[in-house]
Order: structure tokens, then C-alpha cells, then sequence
């Protein structure tokens, strides 16, 4: 198997000595986190999740959340640490 691409996301845990494991799949037979978890095997809170939030104020300029698979984002909570009144979830395009 050729070895994965380097993401940026990879070299920030690398500089930070935190160990992980790349596991690769055919993305266009899964919907969600808990369907890679389950396709894999694995506990859905080690699977994570990236969501992409957006606010009124800031169009343009989106925020990233990461979060566990099995939990949901607050959006109430990631609006005050963005420091914005109300943020929403990107519309997922194609």
C-alpha cells in the first residue's frame, strides 16, 4: 500500500510527540464518523469528526472544529470561542 499523504494535521501531532495511526478507506461508501467506525471496528470516540462553522460577521473566513465522533458540537460554545454572537454549519457542497 503507498504510504498516506502527509496532512497538516499529521505534522502538528508529530511536533507534539503524540502518536497516532493513519487508516485509509474508500470515502465514497461512508455518510459519517460512525460509519468509518464501524466500517473499521473501532469505538466511535476514537474516530473524529472535522466540522467547518461559519458566521454572518466573518463570511469567507471559516473556523474548524474537531470533534469525537460519538458527540455533537455546541454551537452556542463554539460561537463564544470564536468570539463571534452565533455561528451555523457550512452547507456541505459537492
Amino acid at each position: 500500500m503507498a504510504k498516506a499523504k502527509k496532512l497538516n494535521s499529521m505534522r502538528l501531532l508529530e511536533q507534539y510527540d503524540i502518536p497516532y495511526e493513519v487508516l485509509e478507506y474508500d470515502n465514497s461508501q461512508f455518510h459519517s464518523a460512525e460509519d468509518v467506525a464501524d466500517m473499521l471496528g473501532v469505538p466511535y470516540h476514537i474516530i473524529f469528526k472535522t466540522l467547518v462553522v461559519e458566521s454572518a460577521k466573518r463570511a469567507g473566513k471559516p473556523s474548524l472544529a474537531i470533534v469525537p465522533s460519538d458527540k455533537a458540537l455546541d454551537l452556542k460554545k463554539m460561537a463564544v470561542a470564536v468570539r463571534e454572537k452565533k455561528v451555523q454549519l457550512m452547507a456541505h457542497t459537492a
